[in-house]
């Protein structure tokens, strides 16, 4: 039967094709929305993901889901090819809806204990300070400062916590010189909690909230002299934004012991004195995950 043998032919020369995985961003596992971005990380080393060079084509193409699956995989797995292409979409007036995503994605593939991939960054600061890019990319974008490693990136954001103005980016700034652990402001935002903190007669409004709790996180994440203040303010706030602030703090503390050898053994004396006063008071931070690397919770 001349017709059935050419059918099972045409089968089986079908079955290897349709074993392979799907290349397209719209079925690929690693491009689900809402994936933390370790996730994304552990998808993309999986033997059905998309190869390296697939995802970068998605990050540098034009359809804007494969660019989004793209840059956020090229993120997550820290892909020497991020920088480029990230430099490439934040500047795409047609990518500008998604630029703090962008923003986002980069400061986790910046933070971490390596100064060196920190520094990396450095050209995104430029970039960054283009208004068309700054007013797109928000707060995620100052916080993105926060987590690179070159002076141009302090001193940005040395400018915007100067701005007097009840801004969010003004906030978003004083977490980044947290994450910096520039002391340099330190009276400025010490200043710009106490206003907010000691006028207070009845709970926080939001805004209020967001600005004592950026300035209790910068006091606390500086260190020992500066713990007293901070841990004062946090009492003007609501436990899960106490919870938040000190979980940044000490996971800060951590990243800055790994990543300053020099300043190891203080800050990490710093960081158990500050765990300590964190528990006496009660205070649940350690269900929290924040950062780009895990520090551990003992003491």
């Amino acid at each position: 039967m001349p017709g059935a043998g050419l059918t099972l032919i045409a089968l089986l020369a079908a079955a290897p094709a349709l074993a392979q995985p799907s290349l397209s961003p719209a079925t690929a596992p690693l491009c689900a929305p809402d994936l933390p971005m370790p996730e994304v990380a552990a998808r993309a080393s999986a033997a059905d993901a998309p190869t390296a060079d697939t995802r970068r084509a998605w990050a540098a193409g034009d359809d804007r889901a494969a660019r989004r699956c793209g840059l956020r995989a090229l993120a997550a797995t820290r892909d020497r090819a991020l920088l480029p292409a990230l430099e490439t979409a934040l500047r795409r007036p047609d990518a500008r809806d998604d630029a703090w995503m962008f923003a986002r994605w980069a400061a986790w593939a910046a933070g971490g204990p390596d100064d060196t991939a920190s520094a990396a960054f450095a050209p995104l600061v430029d970039v960054l300070a283009e208004p068309a890019i700054a007013e797109a990319a928000d707060d995620d974008g100052v916080r993105l400062l926060g987590e690179i490693a070159a002076p141009a990136a302090v001193a940005r954001l040395r400018a915007l916590a100067a701005v007097d103005r009840p801004d969010h980016r003004v906030d978003a700034a004083v977490h980044g010189l947290a994450r910096q652990g520039d002391v340099t402001m330190r009276e400025r935002v010490a200043t710009l909690g106490r206003a907010e903190a000691d006028g207070l007669v009845t709970n926080a409004t939001y805004e209020q909230a967001r600005r004592i709790g950026a300035a209790a996180f910068y006091l606390l994440a500086l260190g020992v002299e500066t713990r007293d203040e901070g841990l004062r303010l946090l009492t003007r706030l609501a436990p899960s934004d106490q919870a938040d602030a000190g979980a940044w703090a000490v996971q800060t503390l951590c990243e800055r012991a790994v990543r300053r050898p020099a300043e190891a053994a203080a800050v990490t004396a710093a960081r158990t004195a500050l765990i300590e006063a964190l528990d006496a008071r009660g205070i649940a931070w350690t269900p929290l995950t924040r950062g780009t690397f895990t520090c551990p919770a003992a003491r």
